[in-house]
């Protein structure tokens, strides 16, 4: 039920109120940040952040610098669309969003191949594994990889990392207690260690 209509000069956007999200949604902490910057906790403290800020997402669960060092990828799985953004860096302690894609569920790992042609990432309860092209910024096609071989089977891929030779990549399983090795080109190739 939407109740009425703010104006967020954080981001300059209007917002949508939401009476039932007590503060959740991704523009909670924008509605009380101040013009100088500084941020009104419901408990009436406030807090001066420290850098340049960007609102992004209402959960970044992590992040990763391309090898480039002028990307930055983050990972949202909070209430809002879980996605990965890409930021470019300035080298001047701005950045903008140059890509972002929604993601059907996501959880926590992310890595690029060391190439940075490729960026990977986790799909949480989704039971997948995501692999995207990536080239100067853009995150490009997208390949879906499945980690579980039938519904009864659970994973929820958390931690992603890339071997340094690009050719393997290693997902650990939450719920599944098991570390699955995938092929970087070819997500049939599986195998599943220490069950």
């Amino acid at each position: 039920m939407h109740v009425g209509s703010l104006y967020c000069h954080v981001c300059d956007c209007q917002l949508q109120h939401n009476a039932n999200s007590h503060g959740t949604d991704s523009h909670a902490i924008a509605r009380r940040a101040r013009i100088d910057g500084r941020v009104q906790l419901p408990n009436q403290w406030s807090f001066m952040p420290a850098g340049t800020q960007r609102l992004i997402g209402d959960l970044p669960v992590n992040m990763k610098l391309h090898p480039d060092g002028k990307h930055l990828a983050i990972l949202h799985a909070g209430f809002g669309p879980h996605e990965v953004i890409i930021l470019k860096l300035d080298g001047k302690g701005d950045s903008q969003v140059v890509s972002r894609s929604v993601l059907k569920a996501a959880f926590y790992g992310l890595d690029f191949s060391p190439d940075g042609k490729h960026f990977y990432c986790s799909g949480g309860t989704s039971e997948q594994t995501y692999r995207f092209d990536f080239e100067d910024g853009e995150l490009g096609s997208r390949v879906t990889i499945s980690l579980v071989e039938s519904k009864e089977e659970i994973c929820v891929p958390a931690g992603v990392t890339v071997s340094r030779d690009g050719k393997k990549i290693f997902v650990a399983g939450n719920r599944g207690h098991k570390l699955r090795v995938l092929d970087a080109w070819d997500e049939v190739d599986r195998l599943v260690l220490f069950p």
